[in-house]
């Protein structure tokens, strides 16, 4: 039995797209229209700002004026940090009891845009305010140090294979990218 957990968001054309290719791979499942959360399964676990400030200032490819913004705060706090309290993806594969956590990016992950003033957590229950393009950031580190097995599919990596993409479930981490573009893998030192 197979049980796949997805809140639905209109706005969201290329999600939904993708989500749409899921259920045609794993036409028997259960489909649970839900926010799928992992905070439960991982509720100490934390970033560390200061080798997140190194993997910024080793990265070429995300824009140069955030990335060193990001590296300013991240110095400032020197801290183990967490985005929220409660931590999500946008889909949970389950089957057999056996989670598989999966991320669609758009390039909001790449490119660092949205610049609401969100919070990011210490490990000391503390909070920063920090822009929303560095809060994307450490979830998205987070979710790579922490959830296995997780697959990240990009959206311009989705939109070239879509027709070929045969979304297998893994043991370890996954990443479907284009070549020589920003990716987790790369900049977590994962491949």
């Amino acid at each position: 039995m197979i049980t796949i957990y997805y809140q639905p968001n209109k706005s969201r054309r290329r999600e939904t797209a993708f989500f749409n290719h899921l259920i045609k791979y794993f036409p028997h499942a259960e489909i649970v229209s839900s926010a799928p959360s992992v905070t439960d399964d991982y509720p100490d676990r934390y970033v560390d700002s200061q080798q997140l400030v190194e993997q910024l200032e080793r990265d070429v490819l995300l824009p140069e004026r955030k990335r060193r913004n990001c590296i300013e705060v991240l110095k400032s706090s020197r801290q183990l940090l967490r985005p929220s309290s409660r931590i999500t993806v946008d889909v949970i594969i389950e089957e057999d009891g056996t989670r598989s956590y999966w991320e669609f990016h758009e390039q909001q992950h790449r490119r660092l845009t949205i610049t609401r003033n969100p919070k990011l957590y210490s490990s000391d229950g503390s909070f920063i305010e920090v822009p929303r393009y560095l809060q994307r950031l450490v979830f998205d580190v987070w979710r790579v140090q922490n959830l296995r097995p997780f697959t990240i599919v990009w959206y311009d990596w989705f939109k070239a294979h879509m027709d070929s993409f045969d979304p297998r479930l893994n043991d370890g981490f996954s990443e479907f990218y284009i070549q020589g573009k920003f990716n987790f893998g790369s900049f977590c030192q994962l491949v």
